[in-house]
Order: C-alpha cells, then sequence, then structure tokens
C-alpha cells in the first residue's frame, strides 16, 4: 500500500468548512461568528483557517490526542504558555476560554494528568446523595 493511501475503512480528514463548524460549537455564536479559526499543522504551528476580528481564535475538536474544542480569547495567551512551559501563570491577568462542547481532559484540577485519577472516599464521585 502507498503510504499516501488511506487505510481500509479509515475516516477521511475532515474538510476545512468542516473544522470551522468544529471550532464554531466551542464559544457562544456571538463570539464564535467574530473568532480567528485556526488547526494545528503536523510538522508544528498553527494554519489559519479564517481571520476574525474580535481577539478570540477557536481551535476544532481533534480526537487524537484528545483536544477538546475551544476558543480563547487574546488574554489567554500567556496562561497558555505558562501551562505548556510548566510555568507560573501570570498575576493580576485573567483569560477567558469557551469549551462549550466539553472536554476530554484526565482531570479538572491538574492541568498535568496524563489519565483519570480514582476517585478517594468521600470525593463527590464517591457519594451516594
Amino acid at each position: 500500500m502507498h503510504h499516501a493511501a488511506a487505510a481500509e475503512g479509515a475516516k477521511p480528514a475532515p474538510t476545512d468548512d468542516e473544522l470551522v463548524a468544529s471550532a464554531m460549537k466551542a464559544a457562544p455564536k456571538k463570539v464564535a461568528e467574530n473568532a480567528t479559526i485556526v488547526v494545528p499543522e503536523a510538522k508544528g504551528g498553527m494554519r489559519t483557517l479564517r481571520k476574525g476580528s474580535n481577539g478570540f481564535t477557536c481551535m476544532p475538536d481533534n480526537p487524537e490526542p484528545r483536544d477538546p474544542i475551544r476558543c480563547a480569547g487574546q488574554e489567554c495567551g500567556d496562561w497558555i504558555d505558562a501551562y505548556l512551559n510548566h510555568k507560573t501563570p501570570p498575576a493580576g491577568k485573567v483569560g477567558l476560554m469557551y469549551m462549550l462542547s466539553g472536554g476530554t481532559d484526565a482531570s479538572n484540577t491538574d492541568p498535568y494528568a496524563t489519565k483519570p485519577s480514582r476517585p478517594t472516599i468521600g470525593s463527590r464521585l464517591d457519594r451516594t446523595s
């Protein structure tokens, strides 16, 4: 089989229009309709699918490596940099990110978790009422 050929039964790559539609699910319509839409490139960097005008940047769902659909305001850049580089987040700055379609993160409290933690006795997940 040629390397460029799709594996039999494999789902075709989404079109740019499908990627834009996916990314726009992350935020309220009034935010998403004027947001920049980007997708990560295989060799690194981002490719802009649509230039926006409101300071928000949205990314579509990427099931591998389980990146959720998200739409971030420009203030989030320093927060994202801190997260990616394991640095202290900036003091006195607030970043807003929408993830209205949910996420697939392993933890809501540990941004570096690679798998869900086991519920402990007395935790919210362990309660029956």
